[in-house]
């Protein structure tokens, strides 16, 4: 099950089984099927990212352990830290919230297909495709409302329509955070991306790589650096999804457990290794 950095059901989940043709005969029996009371979409994750899963807590080395830790802790302080800085985020009861998370979004689909679509059920107020950090869309978006009953409404004649020929899942939005939004041009437009044109612009991501892992440096050699100062420095890198993935990041933590284990010893620290050079 995915989670905030906080620990929080994102509502979406993974499963894994050993062949193509498992994974198709849960598709065809599981989707739409009922599981803790809620009705479940299944479907094969043919957009998904996929990588090597790390081994069992007890086949890793202690470096893996320490950067995986490491890891999590710097996504926490960060979300934590994101938190505190806005007290204007508040929940509110379900009868009276107006607005809906639609996931299973083609990724093409903008924020004015979104509109439109759901225009025909009632006036929309404001609709939203939810963006990565590189302004490529996460496959999901939100949709608000005048009122409760209309956002009701879309979720009753919506749930499992076609937009831009994929079939999307519609649900009030119960779980989501809200907030007062800024007035009309206070915020500058955000132009959403295709993969493609993601593709063209992180062309020159080795030397924004550069930069941030300067930055980290710097603040890790700080005399004044503490462990909440580096926890957020990793964190603030660890958050830029097109840079992260060039990292090295167990050479990374073999660095950072060698200076802190000669900091400890009173030794004196040379220039840190290069460990953003991954390709």
């Amino acid at each position: 099950v995915l989670e905030t950095p906080d620990g929080v059901s994102k509502g979406v989940g993974l499963v894994n089984f050993m062949t193509h043709e498992e994974a198709m005969n849960a598709v065809a029996m599981l989707n739409e099927s009922e599981l803790d009371g809620r009705r479940i979409t299944v479907k094969l994750d043919v957009d998904g990212r996929f990588k090597e899963r790390p081994p069992p807590k007890a086949q890793q080395s202690p470096e893996e352990r320490m950067m995986r830790t490491l890891q999590q802790q710097a996504a926490q302080h960060a979300y934590q830290e994101r938190r505190q800085q806005d007290n204007s985020v508040y929940t509110m009861p379900p009868d009276q919230i107006s607005r809906v998370f639609v996931g299973n979004l083609a990724y093409q689909t903008n924020w004015q297909a979104l509109k439109d679509h759901f225009s025909q059920v009632a006036e929309v107020d404001f609709a939203s495709v939810l963006l990565n950090h590189d302004r490529t869309s996460k496959g999901c978006g939100m949709v608000n409302f005048k009122t409760h009953g209309d956002a009701m409404r879309a979720v009753e004649l919506l749930n499992n329509s076609l937009l831009d020929h994929r079939q999307i899942s519609v649900k009030l939005d119960v779980d989501g955070h809200f907030k007062e939004r800024p007035p009309p041009g206070a915020r500058p437009r955000v132009h959403q991306r295709t993969k493609e044109e993601s593709m063209m612009a992180t062309g020159g991501s080795g030397n924004q790589l550069i930069d941030s892992m300067s930055s980290l440096v710097q603040v890790l050699q700080s005399p004044q650096t503490n462990t909440v100062d580096a926890v957020a420095a990793l964190g603030r890198l660890a958050s830029q999804d097109h840079l992260a993935g060039q990292i090295d990041w167990p050479m990374l933590i073999s660095t950072l457990a060698q200076a802190v284990s000669g900091e400890s010893q009173g030794m004196h620290q040379g220039p840190m290794r290069n460990y953003y050079g991954r390709h």
